[in-house]
């Protein structure tokens, strides 16, 4: 006798919750301990209502049909807002100017919100020529088109890191389209000419990466941040010294909080603390790529593989630049570090997942049963 029951739980959903919801009590967690250094208890109750606030949108979007997205004036309508926003960003008097970049816009950062609006436009883009994406102009010329000019209008900020991360994101798309690789490699070949002159001109960039190749003798202002980054990650060996108990957070780690948060996981909670962090974006990107493989549409697989990938590739470049195995980008690390731009972009991105992942038709399982003989 065959029976047939189905799947009670949608396992991809489930993971991606969970891996989530770790990531977010962890970043709250290390942000509290934070906060006995050189920080304010201030920055851990914005962090809070930051979370409170990105768990209400992701909640929104999660029950919201992902395929209303999936129309040509509400997906052209996002990413031409985002532009208007990243070229306001750019005049001096409305664009807020921190640290020599000028990425804030009335409080908030609009590169953080171009990159889920650019996979939206991405992700209805080929779902519109989906036959046609192997062609040169309809796949190629146009789709890099958009994607050179987000990128660009974020690169002149200046943001590297971001402009990179959302050209690397396009081009994964466009791969999994079906783009030919011939022109995307070429495409690459142009970007990094262009890279590459730009970084040639820019002093404080050429001396990072010069001081990133030989971080023990040059530990200069450029390289102080990496090194003890490193130093924190080594004094935490298995277990940590434990939480609270951390002391490269009083001042020997500028941007602790942000971008090089997870030092402070490395010395506090040891090699465990984080490789958790490493298995939870893990698990994160695997339930991310299944909830894409099973995409009820060609709309829901394409948006899907592109926001697990951006998730993805920020929180692969943060863990690099956290242990000097890239050059430091100041990219934040999704869900833990401090941010409210990027901590309710990236949890809208999730409630986008989650809209895709309901929408899934439940497997059905073939069980055998044979009944005893008499």
């Amino acid at each position: 006798m065959i029976l047939r029951k189905q799947s009670p739980i949608n396992s991809p959903l489930l993971g991606l919750v969970a891996s989530v919801g770790g990531l977010l009590i962890l970043g709250l967690l290390m942000l509290c301990s934070c906060c006995l250094g050189v920080l304010n208890s201030a920055f851990f109750f914005k962090q809070l209502l930051w979370v409170v606030v990105g768990l209400g949108a992701c909640a929104l979007v999660a029950n919201t049909d992902y395929r209303r997205l999936d129309k040509q004036a509400v997906a052209w309508g996002l990413i031409m807002i985002i532009v208007v926003c990243l070229v306001l960003v750019l005049i001096p008097g409305l664009g807020r100017k921190t640290n020599g970049a000028r990425r804030w816009l009335m409080g908030f950062q609009p590169s953080e919100f171009a990159k889920p609006a650019l996979v939206i436009l991405l992700a209805h883009y080929c779902t519109a020529h989906l036959h046609g994406m192997r062609e040169r102009g309809v796949g190629f010329l146009l789709p890099m088109a958009i994607i050179g000019l987000v990128s660009s209008l974020i690169f002149l900020q200046p943001d590297w890191g971001t402009a990179g991360l959302i050209a690397m994101v396009g081009t994964m798309m466009l791969v999994f389209a079906g783009t030919r690789l011939s022109y995307l490699v070429i495409g690459w070949i142009m970007a990094l000419e262009v890279f590459l002159i730009a970084l040639c001109r820019d002093p404080h960039r050429l001396a990072r990466v010069v001081s990133f190749l030989d971080p023990e003798r040059s530990q200069d202002s450029i390289t102080w941040q990496p090194w003890n980054g490193i130093l924190a990650l080594g004094c935490g060996a298995w277990t940590g010294v434990g939480w609270f108990e951390g002391h490269l957070k009083m001042g020997f780690i500028p941007e602790h909080h942000t971008d090089f948060i997870l030092p402070v996981i490395g010395e506090e909670l040891g090699l465990v603390g984080t490789w958790g962090v490493l298995f939870a974006f893990i698990g994160l990107v695997a339930c991310g790529i299944r909830i894409a493989w099973r995409g009820p549409d060609a709309f829901g697989q394409f948006l899907a593989a592109g926001l697990t990938f951006s998730i993805g590739c920020q929180a692969l470049v943060n863990i690099g630049a956290a242990t000097s195995s890239i050059p430091n980008k100041g990219m934040p690390l999704p869900f833990i570090s401090y941010g409210g731009s990027s901590m309710i972009s990236t949890l809208m991105s999730i409630g986008l997942l989650i809209s895709v992942a309901r929408a899934l038709r439940p497997r059905r399982d073939s069980v055998e049963c044979t009944e005893a003989l008499p």
